[in-house]
């Protein structure tokens, strides 16, 4: 069979053999194949592609043949479809089970092809023509009740009141009595079912699904048959958009020509049924939470007078119920705060219309309850507020708890407060102990030092002037014989050329003074370790604050001549030494331990120093000077105004007249206000891994503050340079142990 439109056969069978060598031979009379190999897989093939015929073989695993075809007669889409049965079974009674489940036709395996092509295409023949045939009968029908209608709507239109059916605010229908095909409709039944006239008209209620209960359906027609008419009788609608309508239904039968037809007029009630059952059921659900709830409900009405209570109300009131209904807290001889606080409240809800909560307390059979209620509005039809409902619960034991709650809060922040202190103090514990054994080995280290470099350099200065005279003396002996003996022999004259002798001669005394430049820089040294370990000072001591800061300043730049800033130039690289500034004022004698004050000034000398890596032209500023309490106090009002300033300063209790005042500066990259809120914290430290402890700053912090009762602070902005002012009392104000010194 050769079309332009291709057949579709669904081949169902088990064996691949089978289903190539038919599918071999349909592909060749112009089919298009499709191919299930069990009865579950044709069923889920034929939702996806609707065939014009079915190829079944019976014998397959899983659900058989006939099976399958029962399923697929079952479905709505399916069921027209012919199905012919494959198989090797022979016997009559399985020919006509295949045949009473629906099959068309029964062919016997082996299969003759041509026979099976043969039936195939009679089938589908047969299959087009009852198509055909279908469509024509219902073009006919269709064709007869359009000229039916079409002659019943002439009529109707020419009755008197056409004019008032179609413009009537009732929803008002007309169908035939006998087959119920709707005939008119106004718009306000359109409106109400969700359906356009040209989709109705011409169908019948069932076709549109119109009763929800086709009960209901059969007793509307009961009832018309029997009296003619029917008055107001309560039904329910299905709209087109499957929403439930309850209808006022009233009808009558009446005739238009030769025809009985049904005028119905529809009342749509649904908002109405559904408040009336929405009502009541709240109404129910709240009587019965009301009844049951251990929360006090009551009800009031627009003059604040009871209009229900529930009986937890009298329980805790120990009034009857029935004495509320109808008076006031205060007709009730209610506490008077109570009942002013419920008549503020519930006016207030009245007014406003919006919800209003409050707490109250009362005492009760029970002891002193306090409660929480809310108020909030209940609204009429009308939307005016008919009534305010309160409902209170018992918080007597939340207040309690939150009582209890808030001591323990307390009671936490204490502990926490006082953990946090023991923290602080065993960091502050373990830094020094870190220190302490790190300074020991330092001072040992220093004093080792000191003496193994003092011992040979003494040596060396005190051979230098012998051995000044002795060269003296050999030089003049030199010169004694160059004068009896003018004329040398080749071989002396040779050893003096080679010798440079004159030149040697003229640049001994260069020699022996750069030595004894070189022992004397040792010397001074030595003398700068000794000075800064302070190895013979202990205890508190009148220092001068200027030598103190003076030779710490010298050996820290000792220790780190020549560090400053290197650059390539061309090519080379450059060093830039760091330019010092020194402004001491005169200050008079301070009581402090000064080798403590040492390893502050080393520390905020080396940090300067490390901020000045990057900068081309690095710059320290050291200055002292003298200060009384009222400039302090003048000062910090001034300071305070910079919002780059960060200071540890001490509690006023530890103020004294006088201080001296040391700022160390740096003209480096500054610090950041974040930075400045944690530099005096132990471990803090902005510097790479390993470069430092961060410990410096937080044991200065606790040297000049708790150790002298002190002050220090910095002044520091990004981009602006760094300044930290010491501040000194000249009289001690605590005189705690020794504190650790600071590894740099």
């Amino acid at each position: 069979m050769h079309s332009q439109t291709k057949s579709k056969v669904l081949i169902v069978d088990d064996q691949p053999d089978n289903i190539n060598i038919l599918s071999y031979f349909l592909v060749e009379y112009g089919f298009e194949i499709f191919v299930a190999t069990t009865g579950e897989k044709a069923l889920h093939r034929v939702e996806k592609i609707l065939p014009d015929l079915i190829l079944l073989d019976i014998m397959m695993p899983g659900i058989d043949g006939f099976e399958t075809c029962r399923r697929l007669k079952a479905l709505e889409q399916v069921k027209d479809i012919p199905i012919i049965f494959m198989s090797a079974l022979a016997e009559m009674g399985d020919k006509v089970k295949g045949l009473t489940l629906g099959a068309v036709d029964y062919i016997t395996k082996p299969l003759q092809y041509e026979e099976a092509i043969a039936r195939i295409n009679v089938h589908l023949q047969l299959r087009n023509l009852t198509k055909q045939l279908e469509q024509q009968n219902t073009l006919l029908r269709a064709e007869v009740r359009s000229r039916q209608l079409a002659e019943l709507a002439l009529r109707f239109s020419e009755e008197k009141f056409a004019s008032s059916f179609r413009s009537s605010p009732a929803a008002m229908t007309i169908a035939t009595l006998e087959e119920g095909y709707l005939m008119e409709v106004n718009q306000s039944f359109c409106n109400l079912t969700g359906y356009f006239p040209e989709e109705i008209l011409g169908k019948t209620d069932r076709q549109i699904n119109l009763w929800e209960n086709l009960g209901d359906r059969d007793r509307f027609c009961q009832l018309l048959h029997i009296s003619g008419a029917i008055y107001k009788q309560e039904f329910q609608f299905r709209t087109k958009f499957d929403q439930i309508k309850f209808v006022l239904i009233s009808a009558e039968i009446i005739s238009i020509g030769d025809t009985n037809c049904i005028l119905m007029m529809t009342y749509d009630i649904t908002e109405q049924k559904r408040a009336q059952e929405t009502l009541y059921r709240r109404e129910q659900e709240f009587r019965a939470l009301a009844e049951n709830s251990p929360d006090i409900i009551a009800r009031f009405d627009s003059k604040l007078r009871h209009l229900y209570v529930n009986p937890a109300v009298a329980s805790v009131t120990e009034i009857p119920a029935e004495i509320f209904r109808g008076k006031t807290y205060r007709q009730l001889e209610m506490p008077a705060e109570v009942a002013e606080v419920f008549e503020t409240n519930v006016s207030a809800v009245f007014a406003n219309g919006t919800e209003h909560c409050f707490e109250f307390n009362c005492l009760t059979k029970f002891g002193r309850k306090f409660y929480q209620v809310c108020a909030v509005p209940e609204f009429g039809r009308d939307r005016t507020i008919a009534s305010v409902l309160t409902v209170g619960r018992d918080i007597t034991a939340v207040k309690q708890a939150e009582i209890e709650l808030r001591n323990s809060e307390l009671r936490e922040r204490e502990k926490s407060a006082q953990l946090e202190l023991t923290l602080n103090d065993l960091k502050r514990t373990q830094a020094q102990l870190i220190q302490t054994e790190k300074m020991f080995s330092l001072g040992r280290m220093v004093a080792g030092v000191a003496h193994e470099i003092n011992n040979p350099n003494s040596f060396i200065l005190g051979n230098i002037n012998p051995a000044r005279h002795y060269f003296q003396d050999l030089n003049n002996l030199l010169t004694l014989y160059q004068a009896k003996y003018p004329d040398p022999g080749a071989e002396i004259q040779q050893v003096a050329q080679d010798l440079d002798l004159d030149f040697i001669q003229k640049d001994w005394s260069r020699l022996m003074q750069s030595i004894e430049s070189g022992a004397s820089r040792i010397q001074q040294i030595v003398d700068s370790l000794k000075l800064f370990a302070k190895l013979d000072e202990v205890g508190i001591k009148q220092v001068n604050i200027n030598q103190v800061a003076d030779r710490t300043l010298q050996f820290v730049m000792d220790v780190t001549r020549g560090k400053g800033i290197t650059k390539s130039r061309k090519g080379s690289i450059a060093g830039q030494e760091i330019e010092l500034i020194k402004n001491y004022g005169n200050l008079p004698p301070v009581a402090c331990y000064s080798s403590q004050l040492n390893q502050v000034f080393a520390s905020l000398l080396n940090n300067a120093i490390d901020a000045l890596e990057t900068q081309p032209y690095p710059k320290i500023v050291i200055q002292t000077e003298l200060e009384t309490a009222e400039s302090s106090r003048c000062n910090k009002g001034v300071e305070a105004k910079t919002d780059t300033q960060h200071s540890m300063a001490i509690a006023p209790q530890t103020l004294v007249d006088r201080f001296a005042v040391i700022r160390i500066a740096d003209n480096g990259m500054g610090m950041s206000e974040e930075v400045q809120k944690k530099m005096f914290d132990p471990f803090f430290s902005t510097k790479p891994v390993g470069s430092g402890t961060g410990l410096g700053l937080s044991i200065s912090h606790q040297i000049v503050v708790e150790q002298h009762g002190g002050e220090i602070s910095c002044i520091s902005a990004p981009g602006k340079g760094t300044e930290f002012v010491v501040k000194i009392p000249l009289q001690p104000v605590t005189c705690g142990p020794e504190t650790v010194a600071i590894e740099h």
